[in-house]
């Protein structure tokens, strides 16, 4: 229910749950909501948003979803608690919801599973075909129902999902329901100036002035008010921003299919490409240790098969000397052993044999340098690269245990706590920007650049260190 919900109002799931409220609207398809997360506006103050089916039913879901034991749980938690639950039932929630999502919406390039959060990009193109006007660009349509600030870079992020047709044709119509429904009020942040109407003069300053109020509002003397002003500036923001807008969607049309699918099929090569790297240099690294273990042990063979040799000549001297025969060999009566030394590092290396009444020593300078000695090899190419990479998975692995204190993944955290070189993590990021916008989004992080501000870099330095070691 509850991702149903979050799809149908294009929220995100701790607002379903627990940190939205909402209400009905004039509008049959207008809710309004209040209480959305990561805004720095007066959105905070509610705002309606579109449903995508009538609002009453979609009201009444979540009065039922709120009455649930699990979900009444959660009303009496606040803060850390309250975040860090919301994080746990979120990641059980994908877990759950990923199969029924993916026979409905394909998981996105370089995605295995479709989650939650992306339903929010789905609902802006259901909602666009549904209720965005013909005149009005759906990028600021989309903006304005998911809360976004005027011209936010972040509404980009949520054009992720196209509408196609049973033919896989892509669908561009627009308000495909509003012959049926009302059109959406403008909200107050919307209020235009329509061409054509009239400006209704200050009588105060035509009584001032002593002139009619028409002479007023035709003369240089009239005065606008400053909000006129305001809601221009802004509009004309919002007009630059749509134009961009359709200027790029006219630009990507212009450019023939050859050359999109060229650039996807190079993207793919490369990808394939640093995979087929990794695990080639994974592959090198481990047969050059192997052959130089394979090359210390055949030398350490060698040794010990030169002094096995030795040992049993000087056995069948002493067999020989035992059984009255003749030998031109020496030898020192004693108690000691026969030792055979060798200046090899294993254990192998030195053979012990108990002959009662006789040792023949073997001295070792006769076999000292039969093992021969690899030179220390020196730093491995792309070191700080591989640190990098390692610093990261831990930090992914803190963001998994302590999703309430997440941090984002950048070049400042690497550098000034984890002390990467800078050449080093431009590299990084330029290897691995896409995968971590990806992971990001996925964690709600909507701002890499802003979202470890204030946070105690310490605990999370000795966590990543203790996974290092």
């Amino acid at each position: 229910m509850a991702t149903a919900i979050a799809g149908l109002t294009g929220r995100r799931f701790a607002e379903v749950v627990a940190k939205g409220t909402f209400s009905l609207a004039e509008h049959p398809y207008l809710l309004h909501f209040e209480g959305q997360l990561k805004t720095r506006t007066s959105r905070s103050q509610g705002y309606d948003i579109v449903t995508l089916i009538p609002a009453r039913e979609v009201l009444e879901a979540i009065q039922r979803l709120r009455k649930l034991p699990e979900i009444k749980a959660l009303a009496r938690l606040t803060g850390k608690t309250l975040s860090h639950e919301l994080n746990q039932f979120n990641q059980k929630l994908n877990a759950i919801a990923s199969r029924p999502l993916m026979q409905v919406v394909p998981p996105l390039e370089g995605k295995k599973s479709v989650s939650v959060h992306n339903l929010r990009s789905l609902y802006g193109a259901i909602a666009v075909y549904f209720f965005c006007p013909e005149h009005q660009h759906e990028y600021a349509f989309v903006q304005h129902f998911l809360g976004h600030v005027l011209d936010s870079p972040a509404t980009g992020h949520y054009f992720r999902f196209s509408l196609c047709d049973s033919q896989g044709k892509m669908v561009r119509d627009k308000g495909v329901l509003l012959k049926q429904v009302a059109q959406l009020p403008l909200g107050i942040d919307e209020v235009v100036l329509e061409e054509g109407s009239e400006v209704v003069a200050d009588s105060k300053l035509a009584a001032s002035q002593g002139k009619p109020e028409k002479a007023i509002a035709r003369s240089d003397d009239l005065q606008l008010p400053k909000e006129w002003f305001s809601e221009l500036d802004r509009r004309v923001e919002v007009l630059r921003s749509e134009f961009e807008a359709q200027l790029q969607e006219v630009r990507q049309e212009s450019n023939s299919g050859w050359f999109v699918r060229r650039v996807e099929a190079l993207e793919k090569e490369n990808l394939t490409l640093r995979l087929e790297r990794d695990r080639s240099m994974a592959q090198t690294e481990g047969s050059q240790s192997s052959l130089e273990k394979i090359g210390r042990l055949e030398a350490e063979k060698e040794v010990l098969a030169e002094q096995l040799k030795l040992a049993q000549d000087k056995l069948d001297t002493f067999r020989q000397l035992l059984n009255g025969n003749e030998a031109t060999s020496s030898f020192v009566e004693t108690d000691a052993p026969i030792e055979i030394e060798a200046d090899v590092d294993k254990p192998q290396s030195a053979i012990v044999e108990k002959v009662p009444s006789f040792a023949i020593p073997i001295r070792s300078s006769e076999i000292r340098g039969a093992v021969p000695r690899h030179a220390t090899r020196g730093p491995k190419s792309g070191k700080a690269f591989r640190r990098a990479e390692a610093i990261v998975l831990a930090i992914k692995d803190w963001n998994r245990q302590f999703p309430a204190e997440s941090f984002a993944i950048n070049a400042g955290l690497l550098e000034t706590v984890f002390r990467v070189h800078r050449q080093a993590v431009k590299e990084f990021f330029d290897a691995y920007q896409n995968e971590l916008w990806d992971y990001h989004q996925e964690i709600g992080v909507e701002s890499p650049r802003w979202h470890n501000r204030g946070k105690d870099t310490l605990k999370l330095k000795e966590f990543v260190n203790q996974q290092l070691s």
